[in-house]
């Protein structure tokens, strides 16, 4: 009895000895496909009579390459014409030497023709958030390290401004900015697989659904870099030039006009407040981060800007409001309607400066009237829903930055005409 025990065992041993042998020999017949553009695919053995072309050879997922190895590749992709790119609806055409993938490639081929496009300030902001959500999702442990170590490699790239000829989306998009978020995700999946030496386009080993926008809201990602890119934009571009238009009319002993632009300096600065919290954008479109990863977040967003970004305190805060936008953009139409009462009266009250320089001061009216328009725009589109995806959001972010950015440009050039003798 014993002995019959015994052979049976034996036998057991030996037959999922055999079926492990198998599963190896199966897996070693099986063969990873490089086509001439560089994509990877696991399929069928090269020699087998059964091999199927790459097209037709379901895409699997490879973890692992030879190595995990970051390597010192310098940004850029010495490759010419398209590139193949599998994906679930089929196959795309992708340029080369671009870093985006099928899925941008499929929205900018049904896009409007139009050259209309989000600032790059804006995707720049869009790297700190990924790099924060990609500390986060390392620090949890859905990540393992040396994927965190890759996306926020690159991360730091488009943060640096070295990938911004990577996004070649216009504003006129679904409302929720899904498309530019994807467009995020595939540039940095793709410059994270040439650290690791991948092949461009293959999604092995960083996919740009699976591990870069791993369990992120849409509506917080989008948003939270808004209010990033906002605050930056205002406190590098807007208060500096204005304060120095300030300064200006001040030594010239225009004061009341100078106060003016300080009270409304201060309703933005006033403004600015609610950028500093950033937005989780709820459970309703996220599949993993939590509230302790979004404090985590603001941590690491307060870090790299040097800007004190938190989360928004107590339980009843509105997890996907532009509410903190739309008011900054109202101080900001404060400023450019101060601005435009400004340009009349000084251009009467001194005839001889304004006949030489009356294209200036009609330049800065233009200004502050696109400023307003654009201040109406927002006011408009955020009234479509405000923390749903019908919030129209990527014609906010681009309104938002450039009355910023053109009403900060503009200050400067008016502050040489109405007080060129006081420089700073």
């Amino acid at each position: 009895m014993d002995d019959r025990r015994d052979r049976i065992s034996a036998h057991r041993v030996l037959t999922w000895s055999l079926v492990g042998m198998l599963t190896v020999q199966s897996r070693k017949t099986r063969a990873i496909w490089q086509d001439n553009n560089g994509s990877i695919y696991l399929g069928a053995a090269a020699n087998s009579e059964t091999a199927f072309p790459p097209e037709k050879i379901a895409l699997e997922r490879l973890d692992r390459l030879s190595s995990h190895f970051l390597r010192d590749v310098p940004v850029g992709i010495a490759a010419t014409g398209m590139r193949r790119e599998i994906h679930t609806p089929g196959s795309t055409s992708v340029r080369a030497d671009r870093y985006w993938g099928a899925s941008t490639q499929r929205s900018l081929n049904a896009s409007f023709a139009a050259t209309d496009h989000l600032p790059d300030r804006f995707h720049r902001c869009y790297g700190i958030t990924k790099k924060a959500a990609a500390t986060a999702n390392g620090r949890a442990g859905r990540l393992p390290s040396w994927k965190v170590e890759a996306v926020v490699r690159a991360a730091d790239d488009l943060i640096a401004g070295r990938l911004t000829d990577h996004f070649p989306l216009t504003v006129w998009q679904s409302g929720s900015g899904r498309e530019t978020d994807t467009n995020v995700n595939e540039v940095l999946a793709n410059r994270a697989i040439q650290l690791l030496g991948g092949a461009i386009g293959s999604r092995v080993p960083i996919d740009p659904a699976g591990d870069v926008n791993l369990g992120q809201s849409l509506t917080g990602m989008f948003t939270t870099t808004l209010h990033i890119a906002t605050v930056l934009e205002i406190e590098e571009t807007l208060t500096p030039s204005v304060s120095t238009l300030v300064r200006a009319l001040d030594r010239s002993r225009v004061s009341s006009l100078a106060q003016r632009l300080r009270a409304a300096l201060a309703r933005i600065d006033e403004a600015e407040g609610g950028l500093h919290e950033i937005v989780s954008g709820g459970t309703n479109d996220s599949a993993g981060l939590s509230e302790p990863d979004w404090h985590g977040m603001a941590a690491s967003i307060a870090s790299e800007t040097g800007r004190p970004f938190i989360m928004p305190p107590g339980d009843h805060a509105d997890p996907g409001s532009l509410d903190a936008v739309i008011a900054a953009m109202a101080a900001v139409r404060g400023l450019a309607v101060a601005l435009l009462d400004i340009t009349e009266p000084y251009g009467r009250g001194n005839a001889d400066r304004i006949s030489g320089n009356r294209v200036s001061l009609e330049a800065m009216s233009m200004v502050c009237i696109h400023v307003i328009g654009l201040d109406q725009s927002v006011a408009a589109a955020g009234g479509r829903g405000n923390h749903t995806q019908r919030a129209l959001r990527p014609i906010i972010a681009m309104s938002v930055l450039n009355a910023i950015g053109t009403i900060g440009q503009s200050c400067l050039g008016i502050r040489r005409i109405i007080a060129p003798a006081h420089g700073r």
